[in-house]
């Protein structure tokens, strides 16, 4: 056996022993790997749901309106619309957000019903009491694994 073929030898061993050991490092960490993970995960979820403040209110659309405008990208011209609706709330106050087309369409000048808003912008209207939020309705966008 030359030198050359007990260098590549060694180094073969050698590749193939570090393998084995970082295989062996990660089945002996993936519990602990896992439960990190689990606990980051659930840390957010809990920060997330303290920070929404969810507020229902009974309100009359006092008025909507589409804007509609072009943008232009590298010269080529795009229209968009934005949907609002102006609401008096039970507090005789008057509060416009921005709406989305889905409501734009299903709401109308003088209806009442519910405002439901979330940390002070607009989440959804509905009629009377039927309005309910479900669980999951809203979700946090969880961030980025870390890398460990």
């Amino acid at each position: 056996m030359t030198s050359d073929e007990i260098i590549l030898l060694v180094c073969g061993i050698l590749f193939a022993l570090a393998v084995i050991i970082l295989i062996a490092y990660l089945i002996l960490r993936w519990p602990e790997l896992k439960r990190k993970e689990q606990e980051r995960k659930q840390a957010f979820y809990d920060e997330c749901e303290k920070e929404l403040d969810y507020v229902f209110k009974k309100a009359i659309v006092l008025e909507k309106r589409k804007d509609f405008y072009y943008v232009s990208n590298l010269n080529i011209p795009k229209s968009q619309e934005d949907y609002f609706a102006t609401f008096l709330i039970e507090n005789k106050e008057k509060q416009e957000f921005q709406i989305r087309e889905d409501i734009y369409e299903r709401i109308e000048q003088g209806q009442q019903g519910t405002l439901i808003t979330v940390n002070g912008n607009f989440f959804d209207f509905g009629d009377g009491e039927e309005v309910e939020l479900e669980d999951g309705q809203i979700d946090c966008v969880e961030p980025e694994s870390a890398e460990e």
